[in-house]
């Protein structure tokens, strides 16, 4: 598909395209607590670096439509000036 390829594991997951952003938390920061996140939650941030959204994959299903549709309107908005 003509990405590359970060060419490292994080926590145990296959390698992800270089232009998914993903948070490895580390213990002495924690951010993932502190932010109250969930097992298979998106956590969406805006320009600033600042959570604007959560949206839980363990609810809401990427194989419907509707969710897929949700989910990019959230972050579309937050990727708004």
């Amino acid at each position: 598909d003509g990405r590359k390829s970060t060419g490292s594991v994080v926590a145990g997951l296959p390698e992800m395209p270089s232009d998914l952003p993903v948070l490895q938390d580390m213990g002495d920061v924690n951010v993932w607590t502190s932010w109250g996140g969930n097992w298979r939650d998106v956590v969406i941030l805006d320009r600033k670096g600042q959570k604007r959204a959560v949206y839980s994959l363990a609810e809401h299903d990427l194989g419907d439509a509707t969710h897929r549709e949700a989910l990019k309107a959230l972050l579309v908005e937050a990727a708004r000036p």
